[in-house]
């Protein structure tokens, strides 16, 4: 009698073991044709100029409605600058909504509130990666109404706003015939908004150059176009130099050349690299 008790508690568990991998089996969302995937990639940062108010997005938005449950953010791999967050300076939120995942980049908790010395947060040069954690893709916390889960094919990669925005008010073309250099006016429309590198360049991306922003939250559009300006002086071999006057800079080449333009841009984004970040330019402020 024993025996037989010994028997069937030994099947029950195996059956017990078997029907909750089936549940398992079940539950987990598999990759499929109709499959949701990635169309487009919004970034946007964000500050009321305060410390704590810094707020950087990345979302990927899908090709279809999707769920995205509670836990997602153990789907993905998120890296700033090649490497993982410092949890004591950035935290990370994960946000579903019917369209997408967002990811938010704000202070950590215990971060540093005020100026002078401490742990800040700080993006440096700005550059991100969200990769799916499973080598596949597959991302089983954000189904479609199918069931099936979403895919993400390849890692997101790019740069992440400063906030620094910068739009073209004139421009002329260099003229042998007149005997006038190329020249281009742009205003800053946006001061930077959190503390990340803003790079810039002035050759529509072919030099890239860095603007700190240590102290962003004191800085207005007159203070960064000033600094931008600066940037450009301080680096030689551009054949440009710059001149600010309140929140515009005016860029003019040195010499004579037909048919040039200068090219100022802002250079982030999805699928763009900033420059070469060096650290020994530095401050305990981070970017």
């Amino acid at each position: 009698m024993v025996m037989k008790n010994v028997v069937k508690t030994a099947c029950a568990a195996v059956t017990l073991a078997l029907c909750a991998l089936a549940l398992v089996g079940c539950a987990q969302a598999k990759v499929a044709d109709d499959s949701p995937r990635v169309v487009d990639v919004r970034l946007s940062s964000a500050s009321a100029m305060t410390e704590p108010s810094q707020d950087v997005e990345v979302k990927l938005v899908f090709d279809q409605p999707v769920s995205v449950a509670a836990d997602a953010a153990d789907d993905f791999e998120v890296l700033l600058n090649g490497s993982p967050l410092d949890g004591g300076a950035v935290a990370l939120d994960v946000r579903g909504s019917a369209d997408g995942v967002t990811f938010v980049l704000h202070p950590a908790s215990s971060a540093s509130t005020a100026g002078g010395k401490g742990t800040f947060f700080a993006l440096y040069q700005s550059g991100f990666s969200v990769a799916a954690k499973r080598a596949d893709g597959a991302l089983p916390s954000v189904t479609a109404a199918s069931g099936s889960c979403a895919v993400l094919d390849a890692p997101v990669t790019g740069t992440l706003p400063s906030g620094l925005a910068i739009e073209v008010i004139d421009a002329r073309a260099g003229s042998a015939q007149d005997n006038l250099p190329a020249q281009t006016s742009f205003k800053v429309t946006s001061p930077a908004l959190v503390r990340a590198i803003t790079w810039f360049s002035p050759d529509g991306g072919a030099t890239k150059l860095l603007k700190h922003n240590h102290t962003f939250a004191d800085a207005d559009a007159q203070d960064c176009a000033a600094d931008l300006a600066k940037v450009v002086g301080e680096t030689t071999g551009l054949g440009i130099v710059a001149k600010a006057s309140g929140d515009t800079v005016t860029l003019t080449a040195t010499a004579v050349s037909d048919g040039q333009t200068i090219d100022p841009v802002v250079v982030e984004g999805v699928g763009v690299e900033g420059g070469t970040y060096d650290a020994s330019q530095g401050t305990g402020e981070g970017a």
